[in-house]
């Protein structure tokens, strides 16, 4: 056994040896995260631009379970940590990445949630059924939720075999499963987590039964700060967000209605304005039986944008509805019908623009079985729809909108496409689509395509995450017969790999300074040499991502010919910064990677 399990830890590393190393510019050719068995892959990017990937890899050995009679195997969390160009991360393990969860004889992971922090730091949550007896008796639910929180450098802060989260016994019986977890950190740092809990006997096999559960845990810990909450009524599906002053939403369906309530720093039921009543209606036109919420966004002022997929009789809507911080819904009783009437809509996501107050939705208009299209709507806060139109003119077969994000300059959509019902040429491709705010396209690219015999042929779901002007998508690639974890990156100009970072080494000379910098990307020391013409007064710094100065080098200094100046980043400084040199009020810019 342990020769055999050498001999796979062997090939393994060799595999991983010959990976490719950085985001692709190639469509037919991305960054493959994974080899093993995988599926469920999520993406978060930190505040430096570096990207964390995590997937849900499998066991099928029978090995694995030889006290606890189950069939399919065990599954455990493997995450990866990226450099902005998508260069894996020596201190998170490189290619082979961290695995998070791994109680591989006594655990079975059933739902999993990933956030990164304001501190770049990583939240894991997940149910397992670690702490269950055999499943016979359970009938496959026994899942209490745990957390764990890891470093930018790849340390763990909580318990490292996971912080209990949700509770194993309550009102005399077990919280038999937990599922469905969502975290987001609040203004004081500390962390709000939702999730859907069917303890009661009367629930526990609906999966659109049971109730919401909601409660605050410590940043530095994981330890709760106040007990669970259950919602008003039952409730499934369900999404935390972050409030003004400290408040809280939950926002959940219930009999495939949409609700929202809203909670106090303690955790108490709010009583301003409409919240009084606990728990507010957003519409009567349900969600699609069995579909989430696609969709729930602060509106960036203690409110929540939600949108979701409607049914009302036969007909099938992209629904979006505004609840202010007074409860107040700005978009009527029964939300916004934002798919054009008579049409149905079956696939729906969304961006918020704080800003100017707008949301972007994407949405499939299916017509007939090879007349469906992509289309793009703006809509106002007050409801009012800028403009609604197609994406692009041609139908396809159909669509699966893996998100639309808002780089600050422009609206990406990031969407698998088919062509014919068939599959033929052309099928399976993942498209952007790069959209002004007027509603202007500016760029259509190719990020994953699936010609014959290819090798990371777009499979199943997708995720999409965003920070600045780089958006990543991850999503299930390979054959019937071969699954893993597939990754590229965009920029708002439509640009792929290492050209979406500028990473290459450049010298940039305007009429009053030239600037070198080097190495790039830095591994231990970056040399900045300028030279300028005559006498200036020059500023140099190095920053990050997030505006903020981690090096000031020279403070209004008198330069005249050439200086040098160098920056030692410290271990923990990997990631995309900026060196800026003023001269004489003119700013010189270069991009630099930390290794």
């Amino acid at each position: 056994m342990k020769i055999k399990s050498l001999l796979l830890a062997i090939l393994a590393l060799s595999f991983y040896s010959t990976i490719q190393a950085q985001f692709s510019t190639d469509p037919t050719d991305p960054l493959r995260i994974s080899y093993r068995k995988g599926d469920t892959p999520k993406v978060a990017i930190a505040y430096d631009g570096s990207v964390f990937i995590s997937h849900v890899e499998w066991n099928n050995s029978a090995e694995c379970f030889p006290d606890i009679a189950r069939s399919g195997g065990s599954s455990f969390i493997r995450v990866v940590h990226l450099f902005p160009d998508g260069t894996f991360d020596p201190d998170w393990g490189g290619e082979e990445g961290i695995i998070v969860v791994n109680h591989i004889t006594a655990t079975y992971v059933r739902d999993y949630g990933m956030t990164v922090l304001k501190d770049g730091s990583i939240v894991i949550l997940h149910s397992d059924a670690r702490n269950a007896p055999p499943f016979e008796a359970r009938n496959n639910d026994h899942y209490q939720m745990h957390g764990y929180r890891y470093t930018m450098d790849g340390q763990s802060i909580w318990n490292s075999e996971g912080v209990p989260i949700s509770i194993i016994d309550q009102d005399g019986y077990s919280e038999l499963r937990a599922e469905r977890s969502k975290v987001v950190q609040l203004t004081d740092g500390n962390l709000l987590v939702t999730w859907d809990n069917f303890a009661d006997p009367v629930y526990h096999n609906d999966l659109n039964g049971g109730k919401s559960r909601i409660t605050k845990i410590r940043l530095t810990d994981g330890s709760r700060m106040w007990e669970p909450i259950s919602s008003v009524s039952s409730g499934n599906h369900t999404v935390p967000i972050a409030a003004e002053n400290g408040n809280m939403l939950m926002v959940y369906k219930s009999d495939n209605i949409p609700y929202v309530e809203k909670f106090d720093k303690n955790g108490d039921h709010s009583e301003v304005g409409r919240w009084v009543d606990g728990a507010i209606q957003l519409s009567n036109i349900s969600v699609m039986t069995g579909n989430p919420l696609v969709d729930v966004r602060s509106d960036g002022d203690g409110g929540a944008m939600i949108l979701w997929h409607g049914l009302s009789g036969a007909s099938h809507y992209t629904m979006l509805q505004y609840v202010d911080k007074e409860g107040q819904m700005v978009m009527g009783s029964n939300g916004l019908i934002v798919s054009d009437d008579g049409i149905h809509s079956v696939q729906q996501q969304m961006a918020v623009n704080v800003d100017e107050r707008m949301v972007y939705v994407a949405y499939e208009q299916a017509t007939h079985s090879d007349s469906n299209y992509l289309r793009i709507a703006k809509v106002g806060y007050d409801g009012n729809i800028i403009f609604r139109h197609n994406v692009v003119p041609v139908s396809k077969y159909g669509y699966t909108i893996y998100g639309v994000v808002n780089t600050g300059k422009n609206i990406i959509i990031i969407a698998r496409e088919v062509f014919t019902a068939s599959g033929a040429s052309g099928a399976n491709n993942i498209r952007a689509y790069g959209y002004a705010y007027d509603g202007t396209q500016e760029w259509i690219k190719v990020m994953a395509e699936d010609p014959e015999g290819a090798p990371y042929s777009p499979r199943g779901i997708g995720k999409v995450s965003n920070y600045h002007s780089q958006a990543i998508v991850v999503y299930e690639g390979g054959g019937e017969d071969e699954e893993f974890i597939v990754a590229q990156n965009i920029n708002r100009k439509g640009e792929m790999g290492v050209d979406a970072v500028s990473a290459k080494k450049t010298v940039i000379v305007n009429s009053d300074v030239e600037v070198k910098t080097y190495p790039n990307p830095v591994e231990n020391i970056l040399n900045i040499e300028i030279n300028t013409k005559e006498t200036q007064t020059v500023t140099v710094k190095v920053v990050a991502v997030n505006g903020t100065a981690v090096s000031i080098l020279a403070q209004n200094q008198k330069v005249n010919g050439e200086r040098s100046f160098v920056w030692t980043p410290s271990k923990k400084q990997k990631g995309l910064y900026f060196v800026t040199v003023v001269a004489n009020d003119i700013q010189t810019t270069k991009k630099i990677v930390v290794k």
